[in-house]
């Protein structure tokens, strides 16, 4: 199974529309490596 990266586009396209704090919210705090482990989808 290939580690999947998230691309910032890939980051920005997930997340259109939405405004930093809202972003920050939907992460909940999570770590740049918890975010790499669990890339979105």
């Amino acid at each position: 199974m290939e580690n999947q990266k998230v691309t910032l586009d890939d980051f920005f396209a997930h997340y259109a529309g939405m405004t930093f704090e809202e972003v920050d919210k939907r992460l909940g705090g999570l770590t740049l490596e918890e975010i790499d482990a669990n890339p979105l989808r």
